[in-house]
């Protein structure tokens, strides 16, 4: 036990100073959490590897000396892999794990575990310590390593931890409720940390409340300490905040949604954070709107920004995104579960990132950019090209789900046929089609979904049950024999992962991909 505990301490001390060997040791890089990589990552989304836990991967990857890469998964275990993906070690805990490691240089890795400890071990995965908190299973903070090798977390039983670098109490502090964010450390040794009683609380380095500050709902963003001193961190109520070092508002921005996703700095004190409306927002030191980005799901990912200003973020329509500095996408690569996990950029132009298919992905470049097609994508062809009002019109589907995944995931897809598009040989959306056509629904036992305000009589989507498992197929759909129906049509669909197929999400009504269907006539 001591030879373990002396290449702990080692390993402790060496992670506070950092070398450029270690780019990204701890969740958001480093113990300010401020999401900035001086390295730059791939420009183009080429996948160098991927490994396969026993769980979902919604814990972020840290990356250690020598290009060793750790991360936590939902079988309750932490993996240790080389650089070329293959396992050094796991090590098993009493229950899921979504706490991100910290690395120090000699190989030590500190993490939580729902079974309410926090670990330690040494460079060969052996233990050599855990401490026992008063939660209730979910001990999501990921730890942060301060001076002297102390190392942060907070707890399902509403503190704020510090163990010295034995694994022995220093101090915690009690806030209203539990705390999910992981603390940032300040240069001086003050503590940061939201908690879901609203408050964003900041402590010194002995444990003692030097201020809070008040959200409007739960503040379980984890805080970005910018070097002169702001924090930013997000809520709950939707906002992303930015504080003063002595606690006062200087600004905050609303979004959509609430904000779980923590913000990236940029050098210049600009802010990027995503939200659960789906959306990534890049702000100004002041606070003010650049740009923005909207992915096809909710962002609980943190973004990850490198060098140049391009940004990584995942979201849960199951993308990996490489969006550029003017808010464009460079681009995206699709994972076969939503991606909770938030990236970590290596020195080695690589970029890490879990998934809730199991997996931790490992990108690089060169490659061609092939941005992934909408999630609402869907091929339909109907035939033949000319049909009499009373005959009936063949449609084959396919959804290309080894590429786009939709293989074994039960979906919906709502079939329309429009009469007349506007733009029926390119993409169109169900507002374009509705200006040009009406929109009809033919066939028996096609179930009304939804219905335009406005349109009498007219239904704009009903829904057709297709099997789970099957990537194409066909439907028989009748055309009335009478009732002035005649003109030129197109089929168009949308997938729809809702209630009625188990999935969550809203229903996707945007983007009715015409351009993907053939017209017929009706005469």
């Amino acid at each position: 036990m001591p030879s373990r505990l002396a290449v702990l301490a080692f390993a402790v001390i060496a992670a506070v100073g950092g070398t450029a060997a270690e780019p990204w040791t701890m969740f958001r890089r480093n113990a300010a959490r401020d999401g900035r990589s001086p390295h730059e990552g791939p420009l183009t989304g080429a996948l160098a590897w991927s490994y396969e836990a026993s769980g979902d991967v919604f814990s972020s990857p840290a990356v250690g000396p020598g290009g060793d890469v750790l991360f936590g998964a939902r079988d309750g275990r932490v993996y240790r892999l080389s650089p070329s993906g293959t396992l050094v070690w796991s090590y098993a805990t009493g229950a899921d794990v979504y706490s991100s490691p910290a690395v120090g240089s000699g190989g030590a890795v500190f993490f939580g575990s729902s079974d309410n400890r926090i670990y330690a071990l040494d460079s060969l995965g052996s233990l050599a310590w855990s401490y026992q908190t008063g939660g209730d299973g979910h001990l999501y903070s990921s730890p942060a390593v301060g001076s002297g090798g102390t190392v942060f977390f907070g707890s399902s039983d509403n503190r704020i931890y510090a163990l010295d670098s034995l694994g022995s109490l220093a101090w915690s502090y009690e806030t209203g409720a539990d705390v999910y964010s992981s603390p940032a450390v300040g240069s001086d040794g003050k503590v940061y940390a939201g908690a879901g009683d609203n408050r964003i609380y900041a402590l010194d380095s002995g444990g003692a409340l030097a201020w809070n500050y008040e959200t409007g709902d739960k503040a379980h963003s984890t805080a970005a300490l910018g070097t002169d001193g702001r924090v930013t961190a997000g809520s709950w109520d939707g906002r992303i905040y930015s504080l003063s070092s002595a606690g006062a508002l200087l600004w905050s921005y609303g979004t959509g949604d609430q904000v779980w996703s923590s913000a990236a700095l940029g050098a210049d004190g600009s802010a990027y954070v995503g939200s659960q409306d789906n959306v990534l927002y890049a702000l100004t030191p002041s606070g003010a709107l650049r740009w923005s980005y909207a992915t096809g799901g909710n962002i609980v990912s943190s973004p990850a920004l490198r060098g140049d200003g391009i940004l990584y973020l995942g979201s849960h329509d199951m993308n990996m995104y490489a969006v550029g500095d003017d808010g464009a996408l460079a681009w995206s690569y699709a994972t076969g579960g939503k991606i909770n996990s938030s990236p970590a950029i290596c020195d080695a132009g690589r970029v890490y990132a879990g998934s809730d298919d199991n997996r931790l992905y490992v990108f690089e470049g060169p490659a061609a950019p092939t941005p992934t097609p909408t999630p609402n994508y869907f091929n339909l062809e109907a035939g033949p090209d000319e049909v009499a009002p009373g005959g009936a019109v063949t449609l084959d589907y396919f959804a290309p789900n080894l590429e786009y995944k939709y293989w074994w995931r039960p979906v919906d897809i709502y079939v329309a046929a429009i009469r007349d598009p506007v733009v029926a040989d390119g993409p169109s959306s169900v507002d374009d089609a509705l200006a040009g056509g009406d929109v009809y629904i033919f066939g028996p036992g096609m179930k009304e979904f939804y219905r335009y305000e406005g349109r009498v009589g007219t239904p704009a989507y009903r829904a057709v049950r297709f099997p789970d498992t099957l990537p194409f197929g066909s439907v028989t759909v009748a055309i009335p024999a009478a009732g002035g129906v005649g003109g030129r049509w197109v089929f168009a669909a949308v997938l729809y992962y809702g209630a009625s197929s188990g999935r969550e999400g809203p229903v996707r009504t945007d983007g009715l991909p015409v351009e993907n269907s053939n017209p017929f006539t009706i005469r």
